[in-house]
């Protein structure tokens, strides 16, 4: 078996939010200061509704409504649109824009040369997961802010009965 390499920043590099949009056919969005606005592709909000938000010049997208929260680059837009993991959202961008520098590691154990591409792949990696870790952290932390206002709340309904 061999395993895919993936370059995630040269994905994030090539690959735009329009591109994707266009990809899925995503159509409606208004124009407004640099960013794309309009309902959430992600959780098919309603046409009415102006939630999600693309700013073009960062490559990233935003859904506002409490329903989704969904946000992040282009990796993060496929992960949710197709339900996947983000390295496999990395290949389907590469397959369907034919960009990224993907090689079997049989070619890179056999080919000294390529060990630098190796160690810069585990970086970006490594990049994902930290950027992974730092949102599960920051939603971790609104859970325990509601859990502790979840108890005050027991403690005085506890003490009014």
């Amino acid at each position: 078996m061999t395993t895919k390499w993936v370059d995630f920043n040269a994905i994030k590099a090539a690959v735009t939010m329009p591109m994707i949009l266009d990809h899925y056919n995503i159509k409606g969005l208004v124009k407004s200061d640099g960013e794309l606005r309009g309902s959430c592709p992600i959780h098919r909000g309603s046409p009415r509704t102006k939630t999600f938000a693309v700013n073009v010049s960062k490559n990233a997208f935003n859904c506002f409504s409490d329903v989704c929260k969904a946000r992040g680059n282009v990796l993060d837009f496929v992960t949710a649109m197709e339900k996947c993991s983000v390295r496999d959202a990395a290949l389907k961008l590469k397959e369907w824009f034919k960009v990224g520098d993907t090689v079997d590691s049989e070619s890179k154990s056999s080919d000294p040369s390529r060990a630098p591409n190796v160690i810069e792949s585990l970086r970006d990696l490594f990049s994902e997961i930290e950027e992974h870790n730092s949102k599960i952290a920051f939603y971790a932390s609104i859970v325990e802010t509601k859990i502790g206002a979840i108890k005050e709340r027991v403690e005085v309904l506890v003490k009014e009965v």
